[in-house]
């Protein structure tokens, strides 16, 4: 991976996720498997997606808005994709939605893999996986969660964003070419 960093740009917000992000094999993994649908497989881009703060409430606190936009996702099919949630406080939602084939070849099970990690501008904030299968979303054991989030927040709030996103016609660009790295910015609102 020619353009892989040697380090990745980012911090942790305390001893505990420090070590946490030594360990996290699947955190590790996640970051590959980004980069290798980019890079090796010429998806579809990784796409960043700006939500206003609105939107942004929604997701996390409008329980209608939440458990209908779940059940969409859990009952129609969404496009393997990965991608960024940019809220504009600074949060951060890096995102992958693996296929059912993937997931059995790269995860060896059955169902959807989901991984998302939150970060606060460049701090790391927590990270969160599982396997969307018939009976629903099923949350691994090796999350990392900071400021209060519940397991299952992380991947909920993923979620919900792209099966409202499976809503949507159209998508104004608010940015391309972002300090020369070729990044797409789409606002969602």
């Amino acid at each position: 991976m020619k353009n892989a960093p040697q380090e990745l740009p980012f911090q942790a917000e305390n001893n505990e996720a420090k070590n946490y992000l030594k360990g996290a094999v699947g955190l590790h993994e996640f970051f590959g498997y980004t980069i290798a649908k980019k890079e090796f497989k010429r998806e579809e881009k990784h796409l960043n997606y700006l939500i206003p703060d609105e939107l942004c409430f929604k997701i996390d606190g409008d329980s209608h808005f939440r458990n209908s936009n779940f059940s969409t996702f859990l009952n129609c099919y969404i496009k393997p994709k990965t991608g960024t949630i940019l809220c504009r406080d600074g949060g951060q939602y890096c995102f992958i939605l693996l296929g059912k084939h993937e997931t059995k070849e790269l995860k060896k099970t059955e169902g959807r893999y989901i991984a998302a990690a939150l970060f606060m501008e460049n701090i790391f904030l927590g990270f969160e996986e599982g396997v969307i299968t018939e009976k629903g979303l099923q949350v691994w054991h090796t999350g990392y969660y900071s400021n209060a989030m519940d397991i299952g927040g992380f991947l909920s709030f993923v979620m919900v964003f792209l099966a409202y996103l499976n809503s949507k016609d159209n998508l104004s660009l608010v940015g391309k070419d972002i300090n020369n790295t070729s990044e797409i910015i789409y606002l969602v609102d």
